[in-house]
């Protein structure tokens, strides 16, 4: 069984496809948001959100949606390898990330970890006063 939120769903591979769509639609296609991109490249960009207080890290083929917190724990992960292991791949890659789902990794070249760290860098101070300021409105 797959929970989500007050939804229960079979943990067939149809069944998640159509939760994970309709999660997609809900969260993205519902919602208007006043979204500021912070920095780009051309592998990805991170951007604010200030109604949902959430970041956009997206990534070649991979969005991640953080909070002030988690956006430091995530940085923080990549620069000691935190969860990452060694795995060569004959297509290129060096690292294996693990995530919360089962049987589901994120494969990472050291360039792409270093690029990502770049963009992460590069609004630092910005994440840090985000983080000052929410903390004040709660």
């Amino acid at each position: 069984m797959l929970n989500i939120g007050n939804l229960r769903f079979n943990t067939a591979s149809s069944t998640i496809f159509l939760a994970q769509n309709f999660l997609l639609k809900a969260i993205f296609m519902e919602n208007s948001h006043d979204f500021n991109t912070l920095t780009e490249n051309e592998n990805g960009y991170i951007g604010y959100c200030p109604c949902c207080r959430k970041y956009n890290l997206a990534y070649k083929n991979s969005l991640f949606i953080l909070n002030e917190f988690e956006f430091g724990a995530f940085q923080e992960m990549l620069e000691n390898r935190v969860g990452i292991l060694d795995f060569w791949t004959s297509h290129g890659k060096e690292f294996m990330m693990r995530t919360p789902l089962k049987n589901y990794y994120i494969l990472w070249k050291e360039s792409e970890i270093d690029e990502v760290l770049e963009m992460m860098e590069e609004i630092a101070l910005l994440v840090e006063a985000h983080r000052v300021v929410n903390i004040n409105k709660n």
